[in-house]
């Protein structure tokens, strides 16, 4: 009778620990991708068991396969690559992927992913899910990095040296440190809401991309010319400067065309107007109306400290005059034709004051450096004007 039990009690034991548990995978689409692969399937049964999900080493191809849960994943601790694009996933767990080189999941429903002990990770596809956030600086390794059509707005990449290729676009993003990411060679910014873009640490980009952005000047690396940069940089409206803190910047094109084409104004006869020559400028900027696009939008005139005004149509200037200069306050407004508009702009571009009078009471304002817009139906005249 002992001898039986024994025997029992054997058995028993070795039907516990003699075959693996079945992985748990609640998405019937997700287990019937791995059931039906022979590489993690080795047994051909209809369940996957944590023996066979420890022992595979390779890749995991499960996008379009309208997945709704990645559970089970988390078995696979050796998995070197997952494909889960075109799904439907609200989470993934990747916690226990610590091999893990590859994953993509663009074109999901994530609202966050955990990355921080995927420290091998090279090539991270997130793009198109609604991510609002990523923390990267756990993954050295990586390489190749993709955001776009998220809704990150800022992205700490200083502890990335590695990276080669920086999708980041379609996105709310609002700043970006390259400084540190010397390796790049691919970058792609394009409708971002980035004002401003230090690349001159980027001695190898073959490949950048800031269409439909705000960006005015683009800082680069002396390598380059930038009169005659790569074929594939597409830089949109920004120009390209070796010193950007030293160029000034323009938002309306056409003036900045008319200023760079006055050899009064542009001393060093290069496309940009550096903040210096603008600065010593004490004469009369003449630039016809034909030459920009919006008077309204050239707030870049507070460069232009020393210059007496704006005329743009010279024949006709002496029709408009404005006193006293400094003033206190009140502002006389001569003209010769009715319906004269007077717009005042403070030192940075806002528009502080607009008024069709010819006495403006000014005691309101702050003292400061002011540009006055004058516009009648034949000519427009801005000057700058002190307020004391």
């Amino acid at each position: 009778m002992i001898k039986k039990l024994h025997l029992v009690s054997v058995l028993a034991l070795f039907t516990i620990f003699g075959y693996s548990q079945n992985v748990v995978i609640p998405d019937a689409n997700f287990k019937a991708y791995l059931v039906s692969n022979t590489e993690i399937n080795t047994n051909g049964d209809s369940e996957i068991q944590e023996s066979e999900a420890i022992a595979f080493t390779g890749t995991m191809s499960c996008s379009s396969l309208g997945i709704n849960s990645a559970e089970g994943i988390e078995a696979f601790v050796n998995v070197a690559t997952l494909f889960f694009s075109n799904n439907s996933l609200t989470s993934i767990d990747v916690t226990s992927n610590t091999v893990l080189k590859t994953l993509i999941v663009t074109n999901n429903n994530l609202t966050s992913i955990n990355v921080s002990q995927n420290l091998l990770l090279i090539h991270l596809f997130v793009g198109h899910n609604n991510l609002t956030n990523l923390d990267i600086s756990q993954n050295t390794n990586l390489q190749y990095l993709d955001t776009q059509y998220s809704t990150i707005s800022s992205l700490d990449v200083s502890n990335n040296s590695e990276l080669i290729g920086l999708i980041l676009e379609n996105c709310p993003l609002e700043e970006i440190d390259i400084s540190n990411n010397a390796n790049i060679d691919y970058l792609s910014l394009q409708n971002t809401e980035l004002s401003e873009l230090d690349i001159s640490n980027l001695s190898n980009l073959s490949d950048l991309n800031v269409r439909y952005t705000d960006i005015n000047c683009i800082e680069v690396n002396r390598k380059y010319n930038i009169n005659k940069p790569p074929i594939e940089w597409r830089t949109w409206k920004a120009y390209l400067s070796y010193d950007c803190s030293s160029i000034a910047v323009f938002t309306d094109r056409k003036f900045k065309k008319c200023l760079v084409s006055d050899p009064t104004v542009n001393l060093n006869g290069d496309n940009e107007i550096q903040i210096a020559e603008a600065q010593n400028f004490s004469g009369t900027l003449n630039c016809d109306d034909s030459m920009y696009s919006d008077i309204t939008k050239v707030e870049s005139l507070k460069y232009f400290l020393n210059a007496s005004s704006l005329r743009t149509n010279p024949t006709d200037a002496s029709k408009i005059e404005i006193y006293p200069n400094p003033f206190h306050s009140k502002l006389v407004v001569k003209v010769l034709q009715q319906n004269t508009q007077t717009r005042i702009y403070d030192f940075y571009g806002k528009l502080v004051l607009s008024t069709s009078d010819n006495v403006i009471n000014t005691s309101h304002l702050a003292n400061g450096i002011y540009i006055i817009t004058m516009t009648s139906e034949t000519e427009i005249t801005t000057k700058k004007m002190i307020k004391q």
